[in-house]
């Protein structure tokens, strides 16, 4: 029927028609979040590595709302938890490392098992992104399945006046007095 409410009743009902179709959701924040910051303590970190990155834990720290969680896990060989998630304030890195190798996956792994289930998460990871063992990126599907969100901060060696023969190439048998040609290959 014509009449002067029709065109509002009619946007009315596209209006409602394209919500539903879009199929809003409201999600009401229930607690906190808990983040837990990855720090890698291997050789192949830059020097001042250590103070760097308690210096951004605690910036994590200083900015996180007063439900939020803070868990600390360190890394090397092996992955060690530092502070488990936790409202408190962190103390520092203490644990001692083997620092010859890096072990990121298994620190993924830890700092995930850190991160209850049910609770929103997040991983912050401290690390030049070297690593070795297994590849961390099994783990980072793992973190991505459970809507863990994983972000990095370079912490790497400067590589300015570097210098490193990477092989070198020459006859194994010579006769004394025969000339040789000897290559070698330079990364600078």
């Amino acid at each position: 029927l014509p009449g002067r409410f029709l065109p509002p009743l009619r946007a009315l009902g596209y209006g409602l028609t394209i919500l539903a179709l879009a199929q809003p959701v409201l999600r009401l924040h229930r607690g906190g979040a808990t983040v837990v910051v990855v720090a890698d303590r291997s050789a192949s970190l830059p020097s001042d590595a250590l103070s760097r990155q308690e210096r951004l834990i605690r910036d994590v720290q200083s900015s996180r709302r007063s439900d939020d969680r803070l868990g600390v896990v360190s890394f090397a060989t092996g992955a060690a938890i530092e502070q488990p998630p936790r409202e408190a304030a962190f103390g520092g890195l203490a644990v001692a490392h083997e620092p010859d190798a890096s072990n990121l996956s298994e620190a993924l792994y830890a700092a995930l098992e850190a991160i209850p289930v049910a609770d929103p998460g997040r991983i912050l990871l401290l690390t030049d992104g070297r690593y070795t063992g297994q590849d961390p990126r099994e783990a980072g599907g793992v973190a991505a399945a459970r809507g863990v969100a994983i972000d990095h901060l370079l912490l790497a060696r400067g590589t300015a006046g570097d210098l490193a023969v990477e092989r070198v190439e020459a006859p194994r048998e010579i006769r004394a007095g025969e000339a040789v040609l000897a290559t070698a290959w330079i990364d600078s």
